[in-house]
């Protein structure tokens, strides 16, 4: 059977490339393959949430196990977290690991419309088509515009301290061990702040802790932060998780070494800005073209085009 055969009957995706490759984590290529066969599932959700009754701790309620209708979680949980990123007064956010940019729909619907740039980014292109195709017929706000990009969050395509705000959500998540080199990437790039609501290991349920282990999940995000000499403003769980998958909200300032880049997008390999060229980007110091497919710059280091003479033409 193919791995979309799969797929459709319902066999998770990770856990059977893990099996096959005989290997206990999950490495770039598993997490692109199985989020790439999930690409319009959580659009369909999004726009026809069912209303089971699931189990979730909300912080109200000192995080007490309660029964919830589904459509009353999510919505409690956009809310807060649009919350908190309206209370940071940042002008320009990038959602890392967007996916099909569900969540960040969301949490734009609740927010107070101050993001004057919007970066929306993912590993897979499928997603990314289907969140640029999903934002194009139901913006937030009239005057919205969010920029939609494939890339990795090992390489992200964009220039040091360049976006106030870097959020991601439950994107790190499935990239076991590997917490250090996604904040350094993520730090990076942010210029005052960087939000991260992820599974916690350390102050999630049993039921938590049994399903990271499981799913072979991140465990260390704080701590790693902590090592990395971070300055870590805000560590508690989230407002509301489901109790299976309870997250924590981790939120750190950038030091104040300010850099003003006019220049946003950059090579991923180089980190030098990005030259727009003929409907594609360019790298003068990598001499790689990157594609754009379907209005999507495709800004995966594995797709850069060696062409030295691309200016040319």
């Amino acid at each position: 059977m193919t791995l979309k055969e799969l797929y459709n009957n319902k066999i998770n995706i990770m856990e059977y490339l893990r099996n096959n490759s005989n290997i206990d984590f999950n490495d770039k290529e598993i997490i692109k393959y199985s989020y790439d066969l999930q690409a319009g599932s959580y659009i369909k959700d999004y726009l026809n949430p069912s209303n089971n009754i699931i189990h979730v701790r909300q912080k109200k309620n000192d995080y007490d196990l309660e029964e919830i209708d589904y459509i009353t979680y999510v919505d409690i949980w956009y809310k807060a977290a649009a919350n908190i990123l309206n209370s940071l007064n940042c002008s320009s956010l990038l959602d890392a690991g967007t996916g099909e940019a569900t969540t960040l729909h969301g949490i734009l619907k609740h927010s107070s419309n101050q993001f004057k740039q919007i970066f929306g980014i993912d590993i897979s292109l499928s997603r990314i088509l289907y969140a640029s195709s999903f934002f194009s017929k139901n913006l937030p706000f009239p005057d919205l515009k969010a920029n939609f990009l494939t890339g990795s969050i090992f390489e992200l395509p964009f220039t040091d301290s360049s976006i106030d705000l870097v959020f991601t959500c439950h994107a790190i998540e499935p990239n076991t061990n590997n917490e250090k080199a996604i904040l350094q990437e993520l730090y990076r790039v942010a210029k005052k702040y960087l939000v991260l609501i992820e599974p916690s290991y350390n102050l999630g349920s049993d039921a938590t802790k049994e399903n990271i282990v499981k799913h072979k999940y991140i465990r260390n995000l704080h701590n790693t932060a902590g090592e990395l000499g971070y300055n870590i403003i805000k560590y508690e769980l989230f407002d509301i998780s489901i109790d299976k998958n309870m997250s924590e909200i981790i939120i750190i300032e950038k030091n104040k070494d300010i850099i003003d880049n006019n220049k946003i997008l950059a090579c991923p390999i180089c980190k030098k800005p990005l030259l727009y060229h003929n409907h594609n980007y360019f790298c003068e110091n990598c001499l790689l073209a990157y594609p754009i497919i379907n209005d999507i710059p495709v800004l995966n280091k594995e797709y850069g085009i060696l062409c030295s003479k691309y200016m040319e033409f």
